[in-house]
């Protein structure tokens, strides 16, 4: 696929991308097809951003990814502040990383790798703690606002039988494009000793004494 050039602005940028651990940012970089990188502050940040950033392209979209300086909700909501004032064009923000599971019998249980789609966000610490109960608050004014137009309307064909095959199918590729750079890199995700709990014991294509490749 042949993408665009590279752009001469901050706002030219479509997707932003927010990473809380190094793990997590290599493990995203891996899906660049193109860093646009320059000696010195190639595109520079707003006055006062103290977040550091890689740019670069993904297929057709220019990307612009930062690293967290620390985890918790704090240091997402101040650094994607930042990232909203340094590049105003993304429509689309993205929380990039490694999410626990929700382990339990039957079809909910959720498990390290799963990928959970929502229609909404619902901030469960925000409320009243009475002496026996925590009541979250729930009127209008304490909710987050609706995602845009165009995040809705995607969301609305992953409901549909086709929009999830089509998920399944690029996820898939995707993560073999992914494994097959980490590979030609040499980058070592695990430990070759690690265990996954909740999956059956698999074999892996390249093992040595310190790692595993992805």
């Amino acid at each position: 696929m042949v993408g665009p050039d590279r752009p001469s602005r901050r706002e030219d940028f479509q997707v932003a991308i927010i990473c809380a651990l190094a793990l997590e940012y290599d493990a995203v970089s891996l899906l660049f097809d193109q860093f646009w990188v320059d000696e010195g502050d190639l595109f520079g940040r707003a006055p006062g951003d103290t977040n550091t950033y890689t740019t670069g392209r993904i297929g057709r979209y220019n990307v612009v990814m930062a690293l967290l300086p620390g985890m918790g909700k704090a240091a997402v909501a101040g650094s994607a502040a930042s990232v909203q004032s340094s590049y105003p064009g993304p429509k689309l923000s993205l929380l990039v990383g490694i999410c626990g599971g929700v382990p339990g019998a039957g079809i909910d249980e959720a498990l390290l790798g799963d990928v959970v789609i929502s229609k909404t966000v619902v901030q469960h610490d925000l409320g009243r703690q009475y002496p026996n109960a925590f009541v979250a608050k729930d009127t209008v004014d304490d909710s987050f606002g609706r995602p845009n137009k165009d995040i809705r309307s995607l969301i609305a064909s992953l409901e549909t039988e086709l929009g999830r095959e089509h998920v399944q199918q690029k996820a898939s590729q995707y993560l073999a494009d992914l494994q097959n750079v980490a590979v030609r890199k040499r980058h070592k995700l695990f430990a070759a000793t690690y265990r996954d709990r909740h999956r059956a014991p698999q074999s892996y294509s390249a093992c040595d004494g310190d790692g595993c490749l992805l």
